[in-house]
C-alpha cells in the first residue's frame, strides 16, 4: 500500500521484554511517500493487553498508523478483470421519458380507466382522476424498474 507521511513520524523499535514499542530516535519526515502495509500487533500497554495498529514500510521501519495517509491508486484494468480495454455500455443519461417509464404510465392509465369503468364512475372528472392516478402509479413502477438496470460488460477480445 502506498502512503504519505502526514506528520514527522518517529520510527519505532519492538520491545520484546515489555511487548510494546519504543522510539528509536529516528524520524520519517512529513511528506515522505513510502510503500508498506498496515498491521495489527497484539502487545501490552501499562500491563494490559492492547492491540497496536502500526504501519511497516518495505524497508522494515515501523511507525504508528496515525501518521500515514493512504494514497489513491489508479487501477487500469478492464471492467471484466482483463488488462486490455473492455467495451462498456453505460445507461443513457437520466430523462423523464425513458421507455419503461412511458410504458408504465400508459399501462397504468389504461388500468385506471378500466377500474373507473368497472366501478361505474359516471363523472368525467372522476374518470380522469382514476386515469391520472393509474398513470402516476405506472410511472413510479417504471421508474423503480429503470433503476434496477445496470451496465453491460462485454468480455475483451
Amino acid at each position: 500500500m502506498l502512503v504519505e507521511i502526514i506528520e514527522d513520524a518517529p520510527i519505532l523499535l519492538p520491545n520484546v521484554e515489555h511487548k510494546n514499542f519504543t522510539s528509536s530516535g529516528d524520524v520519517l519526515p512529513k511528506g515522505t511517500i513510502t510503500d508498506g502495509e498496515l498491521k495489527n500487533v497484539n502487545g501490552l500497554r501499562r500491563g494490559s493487553p492492547f492491540n497496536y495498529r502500526v504501519f511497516t514500510t518495505k524497508e522494515g521501519d515501523i511507525i504508528y498508523s496515525k501518521y500515514v495517509k493512504p494514497m489513491a491508486v489508479e487501477v487500469t484494468m478492464g471492467a471484466d478483470s482483463q488488462v486490455s480495454a473492455t467495451k462498456v455500455e453505460m445507461i443513457k443519461s437520466e430523462t423523464n421519458t425513458t421507455t419503461r417509464r412511458v410504458i408504465g404510465a400508459v399501462v397504468g392509465g389504461v388500468v385506471g380507466y378500466a377500474v373507473s369503468k368497472r366501478g361505474a364512475q359516471k363523472s368525467f372528472t372522476q374518470q380522469l382522476i382514476y386515469i391520472g392516478g393509474g398513470a402516476l402509479a405506472g410511472y413510479l413502477v417504471g421508474n423503480y424498474m429503470n433503476r434496477k438496470t445496470g451496465i453491460v460488460v462485454q468480455k475483451a477480445k
